[in-house]
């Protein structure tokens, strides 16, 4: 299967063999080896990931104006980065660049961003189930208003620890 085509391809009705065989669609060969998880990526391993990707634009805009905090995947954020014996960490680690490369405000590409991560799920977990539940999840956990570190365009915002987000609060309802 082509890389580039395979957020907007169609699968028909599969055999279980075809099932198997989508399942390992973003499972990644022996020569690009992800970073771990929380692990600063250089710029360079990041070039190397969407030149494998095949995500060009993402890479344009990343060395057009790089973010000021440093990369680090946290993998699903919230989440299982495995389900049932499937690796979920490659798509996540994707979207999770995606996030970190955006700008705030960039609803449109925010959705691309989630609607991807939701197709690249189904395909590794056959599935379509747990892919939506995370779509939904993303959609609403990782707005960039809540300035987490897993927040949209979290590489190019000023991140809210949540103790002060906690101290702020208490501070406003002790005002009342």
């Amino acid at each position: 299967m082509n890389k580039t085509s395979r957020s907007s391809e169609i699968l028909p009705k599969q055999t279980n063999k075809e099932k198997i065989e989508a399942r390992n669609v973003m499972k990644i060969p022996d020569k690009m080896e992800l970073p771990p998880k929380g692990e600063e990526v250089s710029f360079s391993k990041i070039k190397e990931v969407c030149e494998f990707f095949e995500l060009p634009q993402l890479w344009k805009k990343i060395e057009k104006a790089p973010p000021h905090i440093p990369f680090k995947s946290d993998g699903c954020s919230l989440w299982f980065n495995s389900w049932k014996k499937s690796n979920l960490f490659p798509a996540c680690f994707l979207h999770d660049l995606k996030y970190w490369a955006g700008y705030p405000e960039e609803n449109i590409e925010r959705l691309v961003a989630d609607a991807e991560l939701m197709i690249d799920v189904a395909r590794i977990l056959g599935s379509t189930q747990m892919a939506e539940t995370m779509f939904h999840g993303v959609r609403v956990g990782g707005t960039e208003v809540f300035k987490r570190s897993f927040s949209w365009a979290f590489g190019r915002q000023k991140i809210v620890p949540k103790k002060a987000l906690l101290s702020k609060k208490k501070t406003l309802t002790n005002e009342d």
